[in-house]
């Protein structure tokens, strides 16, 4: 590839034969260079291989021709495409004639598609299959040249070419766990005695102190090493200090704020008021509770507002005008007082917004202080990744590293080499990545003579990676830049799905009614271009949305597990696998992934099924016994990590080989073991002996090979024992799926993806799509992309309460709520038969926000419901179209699918327990799947906040929130109080402690909310366990009948795990709906 790049003459120009015949005619025929918004399902792969085939029969060389998209598999689709066609063509004539039909139209356009050459004069060769044979053979003979690859590859290429010239004195592409090690040794550098003064140090910890300045660490990320990975590319992009948390760029006309000292506003304010009297007592009241709470205020000390103050922020900048300013003109304030007023709350706004610019300022210097210490350990020795590749390459912030001159050079020599430039996934094309390659487009663009060209496919409503830099507004940015240059073509005929489908894509995704601005910001729906949906041929299909036969007042853990048994009776009534159908379950995270595919595994589903989501190593039971047991290895101290070996199959595994039950001795004999034999050697040892002692399932015996592949893989390079332990905890794996699986996947994985039958059973949210939390730090940016300023952001109300962040938090909305857009729009467009949407019932005042579930049920809400029962499980129906696909059994079914090769045939793998009961059943059978939600509702809520208690001498902080409420009046019970006050004897306490264990002879997983074990003499003596409840409705009586067994289970694991005696582990249900301690005998 060097070489040929090299030999190229500089101002080489390829003329084909087609072109010769036409030399005297340039200017009146010339390549026409287009861009097409390709909706989901209408072809564009297609198109994509039909241009470049097209551009071959004018006689263009294949290797002048390059096409870029974003995955391997794109990639892969597209060169296979292009090469199939041709052997098609090339087969037999009637074969050629249909080809060479496709391509004239390519060639010479239609009155939907723009020609290929625009102009006229153009004498085609004739195209049969001896034509297309000699193309093939064209094709096949430069296959190792072609440049068909990912963005990605294609800027590795160029790198690894010309890195001296791009101011590298070397190159190295770094894998993930490549650049997890750098990052490692990078801090390591930072805090060695040896390799960094105390004055460095402490000024990288300082500027740490600063960036987090009034938080909690761990709210904020849980290690520096995220911490840094979190801003580092931001860093990267704009190095500029006063891009950080700057006041003069923040307010660019001078701050809005009046000068003043808020303790002394707060007193004045209180004298001018004085006494309350009616009829403005309650009024008055507030006011001076305003002047309590910031005569207090500490800066960066999160303070609890009254209503007062959260009415009084939006309004801070009208008080000193006097007058009727609030609560429907019912009070007035005086113009003296008004000014006052002002001033207070102007200078609470201007305080916590300089309380995040010194945060944004520390962070500044912290990234500064780590990026200079990267750069000279790991850039400098030409170590790279993807991310600095782009950077690179496009001249970014801190990576413009190259001479002017040796760039113009680079791409002097790189303009030489194509012609024609095919760009798949525009919508995904980061700012970034469009500059390493724009000036080579606009050479092309600006090509005289008509004989280049520029084909953009993409689709901004399939632009689903905004999170990793895509930028869908590139799409019409390339349009206005290039005008008429640049051919337009609308492509929304689907060739995926049928009309049932798309009745519902439709009836969802248009946003056209006007009502959809009350509940989405309407920058975002201006931005949402959407055209009615038609499929290319009719045929059966289904589409539903459905509501699950569950309470309204249900838990969100006992409405989860309707919807899964919903999804279930769908899949038995539809019986996708017994027809040779395809079958896709698409969620938002990979964690629904993981419980999805547990939950059809395990009994008495059974289903085969597949996840095509990266997972860690580490996740489930198997995986996370084993890291506890090289955990426990490399830290003897960390007893929990034995106690869980002991308490799974592993625990009898171990004893069993080291000869002894005593964990000192089990310790010293593993470890001479791993120094004698190291790690591949020793785990193979335990695992060959597991899988003889142990039944496991085919699911469990595949995550072991994998762990014994990961154990060869660290052998061959060799390692620290806790460098091995750090591999386990973030090493992923991705299953292998097979034909006849179910495959349950992110919406990201599914992109570009068709499956006859889809199913979404977690559109639940609660948080809506411009949910605050969901961002830390707020930029703006300038007509260009270019990062002009960033800032941590402030709360929501300070936010709205300041034109710049107001503007810059509604810009982060609008861009939120766009790629939310997206994001539904790609899971409902998967399906070519069939689509199930899953939802919870709702309450009678139900009102739409901007969530899935909300914006399903709002769109389809003029269609009517009624009951069904689908395979003996109820729900009701809030939308259909089309009928359940008929089946008679007459499909020929597919081979059984096969998983991956186990040592042994074994049973199906027990589910995972969790720590609340999602089933209804009023009895647990160990294995069942009690799964743990992640939505935050209210039970949620209050559960998580007594997660974060250890004691009540260190209680946190308690909002005004409901949830923080129901807490803190709990704990005024003695009853409950009396288990947070801490043990004046010895003591160990476990929050949120997962346990694997044997019960009733299956393999159990669970997690204890919190467990006190009493200590004597170094020893166990006695237990409490507490399990959190927050079911709402419930008596004593019910919720001992609901939960005994999962507390039973418990205590037998924590008995033979500690030796203590059973009757001294006591079990309780903290109910907090009830605020009540209930005992489990």
């Amino acid at each position: 590839m060097i070489l040929a790049l090299i030999e190229l003459p500089w101002n080489c120009k390829l003329v084909t034969a087609a072109w010769g015949e036409l030399n005297d005619q340039q200017m009146a025929a010339t390549i026409q260079s287009t861009m097409i918004r390709a909706s989901a399902g209408s072809g564009k792969t297609f198109q994509l291989a039909n241009r470049f085939l097209a551009l071959m029969m004018l006689g263009e060389s294949p290797e002048k021709i390059i096409a870029l998209t974003f995955t391997r598999k794109a990639a892969g689709e597209f060169t296979g495409r292009i090469m199939t066609r041709l052997a098609d063509g090339a087969s037999s004539e009637p074969q050629a004639d249909e080809l060479a039909a496709e391509l004239r139209q390519v060639i010479e356009g239609t009155e939907a598609i723009p020609a290929l050459v625009a102009g006229s004069g153009l004498v085609l060769p004739k195209m049969d299959a001896s034509f297309f044979q000699q193309k093939l053979a064209e094709l096949i003979d430069v296959l190792d040249r072609l440049a068909l690859s990912t963005l990605d590859s294609y800027f590795v290429r160029i790198v690894r070419n010309f890195y001296l010239e791009l101011g590298l004195s070397g190159f190295e592409l770094m894998e993930d766990a490549a650049i997890s090690a750098e990052r490692m040794a990078v801090m390591k550098v930072i805090f060695s005695h040896r390799k960094t003064g105390k004055q460095d140090r402490d000024g990288f910890i300082q500027s740490f102190k600063q960036a987090t300045w009034g938080e909690q660490e761990n709210r904020l990320c849980k290690t520096l090493e995220d911490f840094i990975q979190m801003h580092q590319n931001r860093w990267l992009s704009s190095p500029d200090n006063d891009c950080w948390g700057s006041a003069d760029q923040l307010w660019l006309s001078g701050c809005p704020y009046p000068e003043g000292d808020i303790k002394e506003l707060a007193r004045e304010l209180r004298t001018m008021m004085g006494k309350p009297y009616t009829p403005h007592a309650t009024y008055m009241k507030g006011w001076l509770k305003v002047c309590d709470l910031l005569e207090q205020y500490q800066p960066g000390v999160p303070l609890n507002l009254n209503t007062q103050l959260k009415r009084a922020i939006p309004l801070w900048d009208q008080y000193k005008l006097g007058g009727k300013v609030e609560e429907k003109n019912k009070y007035e304030i005086s113009t003296e007082i008004g000014k006052v007023m002002s001033a207070l709350v102007g200078n609470y706004i201007k305080a916590e917004i300089e309380v995040c610019m010194k945060r944004t300022q520390g962070l500044y210097k912290l990234i500064s202080a780590y990026e200079e210490r990267y750069r000279d350990h790991v850039r400098n020795r030409g170590k790279l990744c993807f991310s600095d590749l782009t950077m690179l390459l496009a001249g970014e912030g801190a990576l413009q590293i190259w001479d002017g001159d040796d760039r113009n050079l680079i791409d002097f020599r790189l303009d030489a080499r194509y012609d024609h430039w095919l760009l798949d996934e525009f919508q995904d094309t980061s700012r970034p990545q469009w500059k390493a390659v724009g000036n080579l487009i606009d050479e092309i663009m600006q090509d005289a003579e008509g004989g280049r060209s520029v084909f953009v496919v993409g689709d901004s409503k399939q632009s689903i990676y905004g999170w990793r830099g895509g930028e869908p507004r590139l799409f019409e940015d390339l349009k206005k830049h290039y005008g008429d240059r640049l051919a337009d073509w609308d492509m929304d005929l689907s060739y995926r799905s049928t009309q049932a489908v798309l009745d519902l894509v439709n009836t969802v995704c248009d946003l056209s009614d006007p009502k959809w601005r009350a509940i989405f910001p309407a920058a975002a729906i201006d931005r949402w271009i959407y055209h009615a949906h038609t499929p290319n041929t009719d045929g059966p299909g289904h589409a539903m949305v459905m509501e699950a036969d569950v309470d309204v007042s249900a838990t969100s853990d006992e409405k989860k597990e309707a919807r899964y048994r919903s999804m279930v009776s769908v899949i038995k009534k539809v019986k996708p696998l017994e027809r040779g159908m395809s079958c896709a379950i698409l969620v938002s995270k990979n964690a629904q992934v993981t419980e999805i595919v547990q939950y059809l595994r395990a009994e008495p589903h059974c289903l085969p099924v597949a996840s095509e989501s990266e997972t860690h190593l580490a996740d489930g039971p198997i995986g996370s016994v084993i890291l506890d047991l090289f955990r426990w290895l490399r830290n003897p101290a960390h007893s929990f990590g034995y106690i869980h070996v002991c308490s799974s199959p592993l625990g009898a595994v171990l004893a069993e080989l080291s000869g002894s039950e005593h964990q000192q001795q089990q310790w010293q004999w593993l470890t001479d073991e791993l120094a004698q034999q190291g790690v591949q050697c020793l785990l193979n040892r335990i695992i060959s002996r597991l899988r003889e002692s142990q039944p496991i399932s085919a699911y469990g015996n595949s995550r072991l090979d994998e762990i014994q592949a990961a154990a060869a893989d660290f052998s061959s390079r060799g390692g620290t024992l806790n460098e091995w332990v750090q591999m386990l905890e973030k090493r992923s794996i991705k299953e292998t799926s097979h034909e006849g699986m179910i495959q349950v996947m992110t919406v990201h994985k599914c992109k570009g993806l068709g499956f006859d039958m889809v199913i979404l059973p977690e559109l639940i949210s609660s948080s809506e799509f411009t949910s605050s939390g969901r961002v830390d730090a707020l930029e703006r940016k300038g007509e260009m992309g270019d990062l002009e300023y960033v800032i941590k952001k402030p709360n929501q109300a300070i936010c709205d309460a300041d034109d710049a962040l107001a503007k810059m938090s509604g810009a982060w909305s609008e861009d939120q709520c766009y790629e939310r857009f997206c994001n539904l729009y790609v899971a409902l467009t998967r399906a070519k038969k069939a689509t199930y949407c899953i939802l919870d019932p709702v309450k009678g005042d139900w009102q739409p926000k901007a969530k899935y579930d909300d914006w399903i049920r709002e769109a389809t809400a003029a269609h009517g419901e009624h009951q069904e029962e689908i395979n003996d499980e109820k729900c009701t129906v809030l939308y259909e179209s089309g009928d359940w696909l008929a089946f008679d059994g007459s499909v020929e079914q597919p081979a059984e699918a096969e998983l991956p090769k186990a040592s042994v045939k074994l049973p199906q793998a027990s589910a995972r327990m969790s720590r609340k009961l999602a089933s209804e059943t009023t009895a647990y059978q160990a294995g069942d799947l009690l799964r743990n939600s992640k939505g935050m509702s209210f039970g949620d809520r209050v559960h998580k906040q007594f997660e974060q208690i250890a004691w009540l001498d260190d209680l946190p902080e308690f909002s005004e929130a409901g949830s923080s409420k129901a807490v803190a009046e709990c704990l005024q019970v003695p009853e409950i109080r009396h288990h947070f006050e801490r043990p004046t004897v010895p003591f160990q306490l476990l929050r949120e402690q997962p346990i694997e264990t044997q019960h009733e002879g299956r393999w159990v997983s669970g997690v204890i909310d919190r467990a006190l074990v009493l200590m004597e003499e170094g020893k166990a003596s006695a237990i409490t366990i507490i399990d959190f409840k927050t079911d709402a409705k419930q008596t004593v009586e019910s919720l001992r009948t609901k939960h005994t067994p999962q507390l039973h289970i418990y205590r037998a694991a924590l008995h033979r795990i500690t030796g203590v005696p059973v009757d001294k582990i006591t079990c309780y249900l903290l109910a907090t709906e009830l605020k009540q301690m209930v005992a489990i005998d």
